[in-house]
């Protein structure tokens, strides 16, 4: 580039001699400039010394650059490799550590066993390697290479001694299997490890002393009243702010998730009180009974009994799972009985005793036997209330002394008793609606004076 450069600058010096245009070049990619436009300068004038200054300076610089670039960019490129062999040479010790097959182990061991006691290789033992130098059979050092031609011979070639030797490697492969087997609760905690970090990244929650845990717990009670106080104001917006600055702030419990998920659900908005349970379980909270109990009176109430149920669904799924309660059975029932799903009541009712292990109160009895009134299901009510009669007296009968069956006011329920006595009317059942409808004026007249007492007291 210099020798066409010094050439061009004659050229141009011959031109500028003979009036010609000034032909000049540029250092990048040498492209040639035609100066055609400017005014040309007499000849004799000291511009050509004057540019091969600045050419010269110029290149100084850039070359300088670009030395400084390479330099960079070798430094770059050694640093990468420093970081490739390390992380491969960790990946093979972790590859070594896991796969290592216990002969092998053994094996090794074996070989360091013959070393501390001094046992000698016979020559015949050694193996030349590819580069000439000989390696004894017991040496820590890493088998060489061989061929195949080299391999067969020397297998003919074994001496009997390195078969009798065999028993000492197994021995030493028996005593490491004994040694893993020996500890297990180690390799039970590494396998464990990964779970609890994997469990841990969901939920980041700074450590906090004493002092500072007491005022966290205390910024928590005072922003949850503040969420239940909006919820039964029905404010969604302030309710929604609130539990963002608990969340924000890493002070939530499972309580602030719980009274916000009812502040939705008594705005109407489910979707938002499902979400609101979701973010619970990805904050590391798991949800409990309270909280999708809450969440099945919003479904209910909006008329959603399929949405109620898939709930439940859900919550029985979960490892491990969340049972419903009692509170739970009777508000889907009190659901079902808006609805009017006498057979998914009814199979809710069996379920809850015979799954869930649930014994019925009064609530639980009084929606039931409600919804098969509706239905016009009298006999199946009335088998039921008997059934219910027989064992309050069978339970008065053997234990006097003990509390009352919370079942007990069903039997005797105004509710239970005008549902019957309707039921058996429109069934044209006059028997049974005389004895019903003498059952619900009794009820109504205990029910009035119980009112009458307490007003007088």
């Amino acid at each position: 580039k210099q020798k066409h450069r010094e050439k061009k600058r004659k050229q141009n010096e011959l031109k500028k001699a003979a009036g010609a245009p000034e032909v000049q070049t540029g250092k990048k990619n040498d492209r040639m400039i035609d100066k055609k436009n400017e005014p040309q300068q007499p000849a004799g004038a000291s511009s050509a010394q004057t540019e091969k200054k600045v050419d010269k300076v110029i290149d100084k610089k850039k070359s300088a650059k670009a030395i400084e670039k390479k330099k960079a960019e070798r430094l770059k490129f050694k640093e990468r490799e420093k970081k490739r062999k390390q992380l491969a040479k960790a990946a093979a010790e972790a590859s070594e550590a896991k796969g290592g097959s216990g002969v092998g182990r053994g094996e090794g061991e074996g070989g360091k066993a013959k070393g501390q006691k001094g046992e000698r290789t016979p020559p015949k033992d050694r193996v030349k390697n590819k580069t000439g130098s000989q390696t004894p059979a017991g040496s820590k050092r890493a088998a060489p290479e061989v061929s195949k031609q080299e391999k067969r011979e020397n297998k003919k070639a074994k001496p009997n001694h390195e078969k009798k030797a065999k028993p000492n490697h197994d021995q030493s492969a028996e005593k490491k299997e004994k040694t893993q087997k020996q500890q297990p609760p180690a390799e039970k905690k590494d396998t464990k490890e990964p779970s609890e970090k994997t469990e841990k990244k969901a939920v980041k929650k700074p450590k906090l002393s004493p002092a500072e845990q007491r005022l966290a717990d205390f910024r928590a009670r005072t922003i949850n009243d503040e969420i239940a106080q909006h919820a039964n104001r029905r404010e969604l917006a302030e309710a929604r702010r609130c539990y963002g600055e608990a969340v924000k702030d890493k002070i939530a419990n499972g309580h602030t998730f719980t009274i916000t998920v009812n502040a939705f659900v008594r705005c109407g908005d489910n979707e938002g009180a499902a979400k609101i349970i979701s973010d619970m379980e990805v904050y590391g909270l798991a949800p409990c009974v309270i909280t999708y109990t809450t969440l099945i009176n919003g479904l209910c109430k909006a008329g959603d009994i399929s949405a109620a149920f898939k709930v439940v669904r859900d919550m029985t799924a979960r490892k491990p799972p969340v049972l419903p309660n009692i509170r739970t059975v009777n508000t889907l029932l009190r659901g079902c009985m808006l609805v009017g799903s006498t057979s998914a009541a009814e199979a809710l009712f069996l379920r809850a005793q015979q799954a869930w292990k649930l014994k019925p109160d009064a609530s639980t009895y009084e929606y039931t036997l409600t919804l098969l009134c509706q239905a016009l299901r009298l006999h199946r009510a009335s088998v039921l209330l008997d059934q219910l009669k027989e064992r309050i007296a069978l339970q008065a009968k053997q234990l006097p002394d003990a509390a009352p069956d919370p079942a007990a006011d069903a039997a005797k329920s105004a509710q239970v008793c005008v549902c019957m006595a309707r039921a058996a009317a429109v069934l044209k059942d006059k028997p049974m609606y005389r004895a019903a409808s003498r059952q619900a004026r009794e009820a109504l007249k205990e029910d009035g004076q119980k009112e009458g007492g307490k007003d007088g007291a």
